[in-house]
């Protein structure tokens, strides 16, 4: 759990933010539903980016997600690479981010890199949290390019 996180039973404006959060996810799947609208045709390729794409934002933006739910997302994005190296780029980054969000949550073992004064600071958990958000919405919206891009 992210230290100082909110509950998502937590009112905001008499509405909890469990709402908010799937309300957030359903904006941001708008796009690939009007991908399925507009195409007679889908190619394997772009299931796989429909796929990544779905199981990231998942994972990203509703609420109760436990570590583990962003694998799907490792196990769709590696076969893109097929197409598009530099995403190779994005999935070792966000492997890192996830490395460094499971240890903090685990922390099977002391690191000399990692001392518990730093995992257990909810600002370090916070700034890894935004920045695997930052990069998700990045991937989110590269991935929306090569799902648009005319073939």
């Amino acid at each position: 759990n992210l230290t100082n996180a909110p509950l998502s039973s937590v009112l905001f404006l008499g509405i909890p933010l469990f709402y908010y959060a799937a309300a957030i996810f359903f904006l941001f799947c708008i796009p690939i539903f009007y991908f399925f609208y507009n195409r007679k045709q889908i190619s394997i390729y772009n299931i796989f980016v429909i796929f990544s794409i779905v199981s990231l934002l998942i994972f990203v933006f509703l609420p109760n997600m436990h570590e583990r739910y962003i694998y799907p997302f490792f196990v769709f994005f590696p076969l893109l690479f097929t197409k598009k190296m530099y995403l190779s780029f994005f999935y070792i980054f966000l492997s890192i981010l996830n490395w460094i969000n499971l240890y903090i949550v685990w922390h099977p073992m002391k690191l000399f890199f990692m001392p518990y004064t730093t995992i257990s600071n909810s600002t370090f958990q916070w700034m890894i949290a935004f920045i695997t958000t930052v990069t998700s919405l990045i991937i989110y919206a590269v991935m929306l390019k090569i799902l648009y891009e005319k073939k």
